[in-house]
C-alpha cells in the first residue's frame, strides 16, 4: 500500500496536467496516445487510481480521528468497486463496439474507458463530497443518523422514505444525481475518441453509444449485487 501511495505522489504533477488536458479536450487527449501500447495502458490505470485516491484523502482530512482509522478499508472498497466497474462497465462499452463492428482493438477500447472511468469516478466522488458536506453543515444531527445507519439504510425502505421527506436530504440527493448527469454529458462529449479509434462512421458511433447505454444498466446492477455480497 505504501509503495502505491508513493507512486501516486510521484505521478501527481503529471496527473494534474493529464486531468486538465482530458477535461479540456478528451478526444484530443486520447488521440495523442498510442492506445495499443502497454505503457499507455499502465498510465491509464495509474490515472484512474489517482482519481480514486485524491478525493478519498480529501474526505479523510475532513473526518475526525476515529474515522481516519478506516481510511485503508475505505480505499480498498473503492478499489474493489472500480475494479468491477472496469470489468463489467468497460466490457459493456467494448461489446457495444463489437456489435457495430468497430475496428479498435480490445486494449484500445479498455484503455480509453479506463481513462474516462477515472474522470467519472472523480466527478461522482466530488459531487458526493459536496452532497455530504452540505448535509453535514446544514443538518449535522441528520447526517450523523445516516452515517450510523449506512450502509444498511438501503435495505430499509421505510427509513429511506422518512429521510427523503427531509428537505436537506432531498437537496443532497439532487446534488448527487447532478454528478451522474455530468458524467452522462461528459460521455457524450468524449465519445468521439472511441469513434476515432474504431475508424467508424457517425451512425455506427451513435448506435454503439445507444447500445452501451442500455448495457450499462445491467452492468452496474451486477456490480452493485456483487459488492453487496462481498460486504
Amino acid at each position: 500500500m505504501q509503495k502505491i501511495i508513493e507512486t501516486i505522489i510521484a505521478y501527481f504533477p503529471r496527473f494534474l496536467r493529464d486531468l486538465a488536458a482530458i477535461f479540456a479536450s478528451p478526444k484530443a487527449f486520447i488521440a495523442g496516445k498510442d492506445l495499443d501500447s502497454d505503457a499507455t495502458f499502465a498510465d491509464a490505470l495509474l490515472f484512474c487510481a489517482t482519481c480514486a485516491v485524491v478525493p478519498v484523502i480529501v474526505s479523510v482530512l475532513h473526518t475526525n480521528s476515529g474515522e481516519k482509522d478506516t481510511f485503508i478499508k475505505y480505499l480498498m472498497s473503492i478499489g474493489m468497486r472500480q475494479f468491477l466497474v472496469l470489468i463489467f462497465a468497460g466490457g459493456a462499452v467494448w461489446l457495444s463496439w463489437r456489435i457495430v463492428r468497430g475496428s479498435a482493438s480490445h486494449k484500445a477500447i479498455f484503455t480509453i474507458y479506463i481513462y474516462y472511468s477515472g474522470v467519472y469516478l472523480l466527478l461522482l466522488l466530488a459531487f458526493g463530497l459536496v452532497s455530504g458536506g452540505y448535509l453535514k453543515f446544514m443538518a449535522p444531527e441528520l447526517y450523523s443518523r445516516i452515517r450510523a445507519l449506512a450502509p444498511e439504510i438501503v435495505s430499509r425502505p421505510e427509513q429511506m422514505k422518512e429521510f427523503m421527506e427531509e428537505t436537506e436530504i432531498a437537496i443532497a440527493a439532487y446534488i448527487t444525481i447532478s454528478g451522474w448527469f455530468c458524467c452522462f454529458i461528459w460521455s457524450i462529449v468524449s465519445w468521439g475518441a472511441y469513434r476515432r479509434a474504431s475508424n467508424s462512421s457517425l451512425t455506427r458511433s451513435v448506435l454503439a453509444f445507444s447500445i452501451s447505454t442500455i448495457l450499462l444498466v445491467p452492468a452496474y446492477f451486477i456490480v452493485g449485487l456483487m459488492l453487496s455480497e462481498l460486504k
